[in-house]
């Protein structure tokens, strides 16, 4: 579920869907594929265009039927307009392009061609990327088989001059299965092809449509202090011509980590993690990765300057991790900075996420719109003023460091240690009291009697007199000699009936005692 920040719309269609991408050309047209795959399931194979103008709808534009005696679409990217017609190119076992008119909603597919050896029956197109076009229009695509007795990778050239059927470039043999890739334009007429497959990336030089040989560029290095087990690569994508954007899966599902790779310039070199973050607890997978540029480079292979990258990463749990990564330069050594959490969309569909894809990002000439950026949920970065300087554009959501959090976490615990320790040292000193001592042991005490004065005053009323005899106690005295004591203690104001004879006790009796017995005697 999108937060109100981050405007939703959704759309359901008759089959699953596997992969998605946005009209390079018009951020507003979405092309997505899947299908059910061979077979008598009862769903069939598709691709359909999608209109994303509005944020609180998406609307059906045009949609292919494919053979359902085929393979699904799993994967696909929207290339060049040919005349009034945008070319997508997608896969089953062999590649497709289909032609989607402008502005109409006609779809259909208008050629086929096998890359690869097919060497195998079960081999297919596992993912298929496309470069940025030249000067000239021309792109070079990259496609990585899977399933078959041979890995390879298939380069080709689509033009929006030439023939809608792609141009094989020739194919790289490839030792082991290529999870993912990506294509980076480098300069004119020179492109950079990179793969991953498991702890390793590789990268590939294509000039002029010729590509070298791999070139491993980068392996996870194995943690011997702990012997912890290396995280998996499941997606990369090129940030720059330096630095690649890589998400890797922890084993056993134990979470994902965000890495930014610098490349080596020298051959043999390994690469070094330049930066690198964790996504939340709860991801205990990642199932796709997208990253846009907000202010791409204006020429093929030119330079990228202080720029802020958008990034996605899907999660098994059906979570969309978007996070803001600023590329900047320290005299003339560019460097990765701020990989910071954006917002996390929960809940985002009742089935895992197979695919992520963000739209192309055209800054307006007039402040009378707020631009977008979308992808399958959308976002709305704005432009902020600054200095003169080569425009940059931002999200207008704030990311947050997650460093703050932690450091003021890390302050209390240390500010409650000191104060501890503190009170310790005060009372060793004797200049603080034990607190616990003042409840645990604290002294007895008892309220005064409120008869303790008038037991005094007739002790002293009593003039005892050892000389007199021995003093008796109030239980010592007959009845007589009470009833005597009592009156004439009434008489001098003493004593009341109402006080009882309990305020004798303790009192010693003896000349009033020998004068009772006088008085008796007489």
């Amino acid at each position: 579920m999108a937060p109100r920040d981050f405007p939703s719309a959704k759309l359901t269609l008759s089959y699953p869907l596997y992969a998605c991408d946005f009209d390079p050309q018009d951020p507003t047209r979405l092309v997505v594929g899947g299908g059910g795959g061979p077979g008598r399931s009862g769903v069939g194979n598709k691709i359909t265009v999608i209109d994303a103008n509005d944020q609180s709808e998406l609307a059906v534009t045009g949609e292919a039927d494919l053979s359902r005696d085929e393979d699904s679409v799993s994967c696909l990217a929207v290339g060049p307009r040919k005349g009034k017609s945008v070319l997508v190119y997608a896969e089953s076992t062999k590649t497709r392009t289909a032609g989607s008119a402008v502005p109409s909603t006609n779809v259909a597919e208008v050629s086929r061609v096998g890359l690869f050896s097919a060497t195998h029956p079960e081999e297919y197109q596992r993912v298929v990327r496309l470069g940025a076009p030249s000067s000239s229009g021309v792109q070079l695509g990259a496609a990585a088989s899977g399933l078959g007795k041979e890995f390879e990778i298939a380069l080709f050239e689509v033009s929006p001059s030439g023939s809608a059927v792609p141009k094989s470039k020739g194919k790289l043999e490839l030792t082991r299965q290529a999870d993912d890739i990506d294509v980076i334009q480098t300069g004119e007429d020179t492109y950079q092809v990179a793969y991953c497959h498991e702890y390793d990336i590789y990268t590939v030089d294509v000039v002029k449509g010729v590509g070298a040989d791999p070139r491993l560029v980068f392996t996870t290095p194995h943690n011997h202090g702990t012997g912890a087990p290396r995280p998996q690569f499941r997606s990369i994508r090129y940030l720059t011509s330096d630095f690649i954007l890589a998400a890797a899966n922890m084993p056993k599902r134990t979470g994902v980590v965000l890495q930014g790779i610098r490349l080596p310039t020298k051959v043999g070199d390994n690469g070094r993690v330049a930066i690198t973050t964790k996504l939340p607890k709860s991801v205990a997978q990642a199932t796709a990765l997208a990253v846009r540029n907000l202010t791409p480079p204006t020429t093929p292979g030119a330079q990228v300057g202080n720029v802020q990258f958008l990034i996605a990463v899907a999660g098994h749990d059906s979570s969309i991790s978007l996070y803001t990564l600023e590329h900047k330069f320290i005299e003339t050594i560019s460097v990765l900075v701020d990989l910071f959490p954006l917002q996390t969309l929960k809940e985002t569909h009742p089935l895992q996420v197979t695919g992520l894809a963000f739209s192309t990002y055209a800054a307006l000439k007039s402040g009378t719109t707020r631009p977008q950026v979308k992808f399958i949920d959308k976002s709305t970065p704005v432009r902020r003023n600054g200095p003169r300087r080569p425009t940059r554009y931002v999200v207008a959501a704030k990311s947050t460091n997650p460093a703050n959090r932690a450091v003021l976490i890390s302050l209390s615990i240390v500010i409650l240690i000191l104060a501890v320790i503190a009170q310790g040292v005060l009372e060793l000193g004797g200049s603080s009291p034990y607190p616990w001592h003042r409840q645990v042991l604290q002294p007895l005490w008892n309220p005064p009697c409120p008869h303790d004065d008038f037991i005094n005053r007739i002790q002293v009323g009593v003039d005892y007199d050892a000389s007199e005899g021995e003093a008796l106690s109030w239980e010592q005295l007959t009845t007589k000699q009470k009833k005597l004591w009592k009156e004439k203690l009434r008489q001098q104001g003493y004593w009341a009936e109402k006080m009882g004879e309990d305020v004798f006790k303790g009192v010693l009796f003896g000349q009033i005692a020998g004068a009772v017995g006088q008085a008796l005697g007489g």
